[in-house]
């Protein structure tokens, strides 16, 4: 996955601005950079590309500084005034920074006073005196940033050179990021901040009322299937090495379905110079997906190997690709070769994608090249693997002119996907039920009922890069968004991601690539402890005060409840009553897990059995036709209650048994 923001733009137009600015101006797009080692940010809204900006949102050390240098021409040499718009946050926020204009000294950016949310802000650099001629602009991270981890955090859209001493009217851009890159997106207090739709923030029923929340399970009720999207999951490309997590933190997840992408050929000399292709990435991946139990899902994108390039080495833009002739017979014959390297190892793959996210990588200027990229691999995986699944190109969020051209290309070639995929951030769940229902619509305008919606990157955590998302308030969001998907049918749902980054930097996933469990693993490890998609029940008076549920009916006759609670940590503790009608024991067996700020497990040692405290208890039902289980929840809080028939079994202890099934605060 590319980092990006989930952004409104308004681009101006240069021509407008020239004739504003007057005399020896300059505009720099970030486009225009020379040479960079940043990565290219940038969104696409109604089908039009916004402004594209230089960033960096990472914890990687690079091998040199971060930097991005613009070449220019003055016609008149004199004294000129360097403004620069950047990310715009309190100066702790994001990472400090230098300029410099050819041999001069570098010069520190000024703190940026306040905070503006994280939008665009114009700054102006200094003024420097500068001859008729070329020069050379260059910005410099110089730090990481201090709050709230020590990551690199930075943006640059736009730079201007103007006269010093005129009137400068700046541009302006108009941009909603959808978050507030220093408070949390969950905060009540912040939802009014964004407009956006599809971006974040779901409102959350919360009160002061005293009466408990009643939720009333049938036993024997009419019980339904679901698919178990809740384990599917998606590595993208930050973590491209083969043991991009741990096996033993994976395994208990019990992930059914792990979605890797960059992870074809790379090039690698021989020992003759030549470059020869090394399929050593591909191989691993599978293997490590499969060593944990689950199906890979093998995204099929071009590596940079067979990138067509400039005469000077570097990778050519899209736009330039169809002029080389050999790409597409390059293309070919790598995926020929992939597929080899798959049989004759033993390796075949049933699930492939191609490719991810090209909304994002300059195929949004011509977006039938994307779709005859796809075609290539589409051909291959028909030809070689003519029972596998075919999940099409991971479009990016948003209904994009790749979109809209590859669900047309459909239409004409009906029998070129399995699964129609897309990706979605950060949405309420009520978003990704509408969104499901508009895709299936769409579909059948094109009679393509046979096509299924896939979504392979969800709920990632885009607002993370000023905010990271690893705290009950994502695990919240993770679970109620699990429930609306599996309700509205979707097959193929995966979170995003696994493992990424230090624990100094809780940016995306589940664990990082030090072994810390982030709040986020326990919550995908109380799904886990559910059946596998099979007999779910209804619970009735759930999504009140924040409180929901899910229920199955286990193997041995009992039931499973997963319970979580949303609102914010200034809500009042509420009591919970859970009647579980029609249950034919008066004994039974109960298992209580629990998850909140204050109750989980950060490291698991070697060789210790990954779990969460719980507590358990033998007791009476109280009635042979059911039982009534009371206790009480906190605000931003999951509970997993595991209640088996214990009918051979008597309590011994007399304080057990006389005492009802109640817990309220369990202690690790």
């Amino acid at each position: 996955m590319k980092f990006f923001y989930t952004v409104l733009l308004t681009v101006f137009c240069l021509t407008t601005l020239s004739s504003r600015l007057g005399g020896e101006s300059l505009l720099l797009e970030s486009g225009a950079a020379s040479a960079t080692n940043m990565g290219w940010g940038g969104v696409t809204v109604n089908g039009k590309r916004g402004l594209a900006p230089l960033q960096v949102e990472n914890n990687i050390e690079p091998s040199a500084p971060y930097f991005a240098e613009f070449d220019f021409k003055l016609n008149r040499a004199g004294k000129y005034a360097v403004w620069a718009q950047v990310l715009g946050c309190e100066a702790r926020w994001v990472s400090p920074f230098s300029w410099k204009i050819d041999d001069l000294a570098a010069a520190p950016a000024k703190a940026l006073p306040g905070s503006t949310q994280g939008a665009p802000r114009w700054i102006k650099l200094g003024e420097v005196k500068l001859s008729s001629g070329a020069h050379k602009l260059r910005f410099q991270l110089t730090g990481r940033r201090t709050h709230p981890d020590d990551a690199y955090i930075f943006a640059l859209y736009q730079t201007l050179i103007v006269p010093a001493g005129k009137p400068v009217n700046l541009p302006k851009s108009v941009i909603d990021l959808g978050f507030n890159p220093q408070v949390n997106r969950n905060a009540s207090d912040n939802r009014a901040e964004n407009p956006v739709g599809n971006a974040s923030g779901y409102s959350r029923l919360t009160g002061d009322n005293a009466d408990p929340v009643a939720l009333r399970i049938n036993l024997t009720g009419k019980a339904v299937d679901v698919a178990p999207i809740w384990r599917d999951y998606s590595e993208g490309g930050m973590v491209t090495a083969p043991d991009f997590f741990i096996p033993e933190l994976v395994k208990p997840l019990r992930p059914r379905i792990i979605r890797k992408d960059h992870c074809l050929p790379l090039g690698k000399k021989n020992a003759d110079g030549k470059v020869e292709l090394d399929f050593t990435r591909l191989g691993d991946s599978v293997k490590a997906i499969r060593g944990v139990g689950a199906e890979p899902i093998i995204g099929l994108e071009v590596p940079g190997v067979i990138m067509p390039r400039t005469p000077q080495g570097y990778i050519a833009p899209q736009s330039q690709w169809r002029a080389d002739k050999e790409f597409f017979n390059r293309w070919r014959d790598l995926l020929e070769k992939s597929f080899d390297y798959l049989r004759d190892n033993h390796l075949e793959v049933n699930y492939f994608q191609s490719f991810n996210e090209p909304e994002f990588s300059g195929f949004i200027n011509d977006p039938q090249l994307a779709i005859d990229v796809f075609a290539v691999a589409s051909e291959t995986v028909r030809r070689r693997r003519p029972d596998a699944k075919m999940l099409g190109i991971g479009c990016g969020d948003g209904i994009s002119v790749v979109w809209q051209t590859f669900i047309n290309y459909l239409g004409d070639h009906p029998n070129a996907v399995d699964y129609f995929d897309y990706h979605t951030y950060q949405a309420s769940p009520d978003y990704y039920r509408n969104r499901l229902v508009y895709l299936r619509g769409e579909l059948a305008k094109r009679k393509l009922n046979h096509i299924k919606p896939a979504i392979t990157e969800w709920g990632a955590a885009s607002s993370g890069i000023f905010h990271h998302r690893s705290g009950m308030a994502n695990v919240i969001y993770n679970t109620e968004t699990a429930k609306a998907l599996s309700e509205a049918g979707l097959e193929i749902g995966c979170l995003f991601c696994i493992r990424d980054f230090p624990k100094n930097y809780l940016k995306f996933g589940l664990i990082t690539t030090d072994g810390f469990l982030k709040p986020s693993y326990w919550g995908q490890w109380l799904w886990a402890q559910l059946p596998d998609g099979k007999n779910k029940l209804e619970v009735k008076g759930a999504a009140r005060d924040g409180v929901n549920a899910v229920a199955f009916r286990t193997d041995d006759g009992g039931v499973a409840v997963l319970m979580w609670r949303g609102g914010e940590r200034r809500d009042p503790v509420r009591q919970i009553e859970l009647a579980i009608d029609n249950a034919p024991w008066k004994y039974c067996y109960t298992k209580t897990y629990l998850l909140d700020e204050d109750r989980h497990i950060g490291f698991v040692a070697p060789g210790r059995q990954v779990e969460l405290p719980f507590a358990e208890s033998y007791g009476e039902t109280g009635k042979s036709s059911g039982m009534v289980l009371k206790f009480q929840m906190r605000p931003l809080s999951m509970r997993l209650m595991k209640i088996a028939p214990a009918d051979g079994i008597r309590p011994t202890d007399a304080n057990l048994r006389n005492q009802p099934l109640l817990f309220g605060e369990l202690k690790p």
